[in-house]
């Protein structure tokens, strides 16, 4: 899959793609300070209160916060109410 991904990011690239019409990115939603919705995500890997980490393409989306739930999780969106102070996506770096 590595390669795979790796030319369609070159595909991407030249001709100029936004990165929602390839899937390879996930979007990212928030109202306000009180949800936060992934799409695209590839599993939950750690759950509190205080803070949430979800899978997604390439690395994962930390949500903190506080009196986070998760309120609806499908096959590739995950949504997350409570107080959110900080979204971060992490890259992994590449091998």
């Amino acid at each position: 899959m590595g390669k795979t991904r790796d030319w369609m990011i070159r595909m991407q690239e030249r001709l100029d793609i936004p990165a929602q019409a390839t899937e390879l990115e996930p979007i990212i939603q928030l109202s306000g300070s009180r949800e936060a919705a992934v799409d695209r995500q590839k599993g939950l890997l750690s759950f509190s209160q205080d803070e949430i980490d979800v899978a997604v393409a390439g690395g994962m989306v930390q949500i903190c916060g506080g009196d986070l739930r998760i309120v609806l999780m499908k096959e590739s969106r995950i949504v997350v109410r409570g107080r959110i102070d900080q979204v971060i996506l992490c890259k992994e770096n590449p091998q």
